[in-house]
């Protein structure tokens, strides 16, 4: 899952451990507009309706981004929508913006006629990684299965960075995405499994921003639902 899903789960209290990363970039989300909407750089998003999913990676990352730009919750008209009903609204013109990760925002570009890219949310010193999240049940009763996963993990990354095409062709069968937009969605992401310093630092920028939003408690303690000692034991 997404850093920000991990982090809530982290902080919810259940009994649970962030085992790992298994996929990192910054530019992994990116903001899409459409064609008359007027948006160029980030702060002409203010007054413009702003389609995003909420409670996901993204969204914890586009209020970090609107943070460092200056632009308030409040200045734009947010709209909680899934990433496969974003073409359609931008088509009917029932939204100006379109934010998500791949190969969401390609999927809107090759599908609306005259959208265009306007940024990644990159810049904010996180790597917004996918995370593997193992319930403390699964972890204390059946640990051979937990590390047979990471291993089954660590063997689709590598067809991933060794046969993309093939991978990207696997996958577009069960999205039903195109092979070419899940292959330039592959490409935009790190694959690689890893919890060092740069990936425990993103969880815990995303869990204090969250904190500073009031979307977390102020005691929640992320770092302490971070281990990697399954993932030394395959390395």
């Amino acid at each position: 899952m997404g850093d920000a899903p991990a982090v809530f789960a982290a902080a919810s209290g259940r009994p649970l451990k962030i085992i790992a990363a298994y996929g990192a970039s910054e530019h992994m989300h990116r903001i899409v507009a459409a064609e008359n909407s007027g948006v160029r750089l980030p702060r002409d998003m203010i007054g413009k309706r702003v389609a995003i999913q909420f409670g996901t990676s993204t969204y914890g990352a586009f209020l970090r981004f609107c943070q460092k730009n200056g632009i308030e919750k409040a200045d734009i008209n947010l709209i909680n929508l899934s990433p496969t009903d974003m073409p359609m609204a931008m088509q009917s013109n029932q939204i100006d913006v379109a934010v998500g990760s791949g190969p969401w925002p390609s999927n809107i570009e090759e599908t609306v006629a005259g959208s265009y890219a306007v940024t990644s949310l990159a810049g904010l010193g996180n790597e917004y990684p996918h995370v593997m999240v193992v319930s403390h049940s699964l972890i204390t009763r059946h640990p051979e299965a937990v590390t047979a996963i990471l291993r089954a993990l660590n063997q689709a990354i590598d067809m991933i960075n060794q046969n993309p095409g093939q991978a990207a062709k696997i996958i577009a069968g069960v999205t039903g995405v195109r092979v070419q937009r899940e292959l330039k969605g592959l490409a935009s992401i790190q694959w690689k499994l890893r919890l060092d310093a740069a990936i425990k630092n993103s969880l815990v920028q995303t869990a204090d921003f969250l904190k500073q939003q009031k979307k977390l408690p102020i005691s929640a303690d992320i770092g302490s639902s971070i281990d990697d000692a399954f993932l030394n034991t395959i390395q």
